[in-house]
């Protein structure tokens, strides 16, 4: 089944499932425990994007801060020929 994070798809037209609650999500599978309801009648049809997502978006905020408490800095030199093959890639592609 397509999966998109533009929640607002999820309304319930065109066949398309009707969403009840909001959730914060990662691309890493982690999901957020919190959910907040959506209340649709306050869901500008023209805007849906406006609607008020502060409490799933604080939850992945919250989840970014321990991943990145938890990454491991690259040496610089490998961090430096990881750029340099980012560099001759887009390079390439340019020719």
């Amino acid at each position: 089944m397509h999966q998109s994070s533009g929640w607002w798809v999820y309304d319930a037209t065109l066949g398309a499932p009707r969403a009840t609650d909001l959730r914060g999500a990662c691309s890493g599978r982690w999901r957020g425990a919190g959910r907040y309801p959506i209340d649709w009648a306050s869901v500008d049809r023209r805007y849906p994007y406006r609607f008020d997502t502060t409490g799933p978006e604080g939850d992945w905020g919250q989840h970014m801060t321990k991943v990145r408490s938890r990454a491991a800095s690259l040496p610089d030199d490998l961090a430096a020929l990881l750029d340099h093959v980012g560099e001759r890639r887009f390079a390439g592609a340019a020719d």
